[in-house]
C-alpha cells in the first residue's frame, strides 16, 4: 500500500508543475494572439481612415489584405486554445 501511494505522490508531485507550466503557457499564447488581433483592427482603421484618404487619394492599395491577416491570426488562436 506504501509502494502505492509513493507512486501516486511521486506523480502528482512531478506532474502538476509540468501541467501549470503548460496551461500558462495556453493561456499567455491566447492572450498574446487576441492583443494582435485587437491591435491590428486599430491599426486597420488608422490605415482606412487616414492613410487611404489622405496619402493614396482614396485607393486601398492593400485591397484585402487586412482580412486575410485576421484570419489567420484566429486561426492561430483558435489552434492554442483546442488543438494542443
Amino acid at each position: 500500500m506504501s509502494l502505492q501511494y509513493l507512486n501516486l505522490h511521486k506523480l502528482l508531485n512531478e506532474s502538476i508543475p509540468h501541467l501549470v507550466a503548460g496551461l500558462s503557457g495556453h493561456i499567455l499564447g491566447a492572450i498574446w494572439s487576441c492583443y494582435r488581433v485587437s491591435s491590428m483592427q486599430s491599426l486597420r482603421t488608422i490605415y482606412q481612415n487616414q492613410i487611404v484618404p489622405e496619402a493614396c487619394g482614396n485607393h486601398d492599395l492593400l485591397g484585402d489584405w487586412w482580412d486575410n491577416r485576421i484570419q489567420h491570426a484566429v486561426c492561430s488562436i483558435r489552434f492554442v486554445l483546442f488543438n494542443r
